[in-house]
């Protein structure tokens, strides 16, 4: 169904730096239902009959994020474990072709929004590159930057994963969900 191709996508823009899974669920049409079902979950769950439909379809999206993240963790923990330096520069390297990809349509804007966009970009870069924090993912470490990453996600245009690369954590969670129990 379209609901689990949209989770399947969801999945798959969580674990990706740069790719935002609330962008995706706006894109897909879903953005709204989304936060109708977090905001009234207690609801939904109290009368399942009467929510059957919007149950289902959450599920179906849920079921697909889950699927997704499952299979892809140990693909992406692979690839890290083979070749560290070279994924993070490939991140790296979609994180700012996704930022020059806006400067097509910057000719419409006033030279004030494309220099405040500039400096966008240099604050981000700066305050990422030079700080090179290692946040170890363990016990207590590992719940607290999930719920800031899923925090995050919710908003369009907000990457999750790109929170925990810039925390030094992005490696060391998507090892922890590659091989649960582990730690």
């Amino acid at each position: 169904t379209k609901d689990l191709a949209t989770g399947i996508c969801l999945g798959v823009a969580m674990l990706i730096p740069s790719f935002s899974a609330g962008t995706v669920a706006l894109i897909t049409g879903r953005y709204q239902f989304l936060l109708t079902l977090i905001r009234r979950w207690r609801l939904l769950l109290r009368h399942p009959v009467r929510n059957k439909d919007r149950l289902v379809r959450g599920g179906s999206m849920a079921l697909g994020a889950i699927a997704s993240v499952v299979l892809l963790t140990r693909f992406i923990s692979g690839l890290i474990r083979s070749y560290e330096t070279s994924v993070l520069a490939f991140f790296t390297g979609v994180i700012a072709a996704t930022a020059l990809s806006f400067t097509p349509s910057l000719q419409e804007w006033h030279d004030r929004g494309t220099w405040l966009v500039f400096v966008g970009i240099l604050f981000v870069l700066m305050a990422t590159i030079p700080l090179n924090l290692q946040i170890p993912v363990g016990v207590w470490t590992a719940p607290l930057l999930a719920i800031l990453s899923v925090t995050v996600m919710l908003l369009p245009g907000v990457s999750g994963s790109y929170i925990l690369l810039v925390f030094g954590a992005y490696t060391g969670m998507i090892q922890a969900l590659s091989t649960p129990g582990s730690s």
